[in-house]
């Protein structure tokens, strides 16, 4: 278990102890919050993945660009010879 989503068990599991009421609502609230921001960085963590993949993928196309023969360096055919 992620050491975020461990700590947020930890804080809702003990707030049921607290002498206060206030204090129980904030642990309770600060254990969602650890749930939701570990949340937000597993789904950046996966964006950034799949950006990086996209990235190598553009790099690879755009690699393969000067292998490919450019327009004017083919051998001209005369228009004659296209009208044949």
């Amino acid at each position: 278990m992620n050491e975020a989503y461990r700590l947020a068990a930890w804080l809702k599991a003990n707030s049921k102890h607290m002498k206060f009421s206030d204090e129980r609502v904030e642990m309770i609230k600060a254990a969602q919050m650890l749930r939701m921001l570990e949340d937000d960085r597993v789904a950046s963590l996966e964006a950034l993945y799949k950006a990086r993949q996209t990235l190598s993928e553009v790099r690879g196309m755009i690699n393969e660009l000067p292998k490919q023969e450019a327009l004017g360096n083919s051998p001209g055919v005369s228009m004659s010879a296209l009208w044949r």
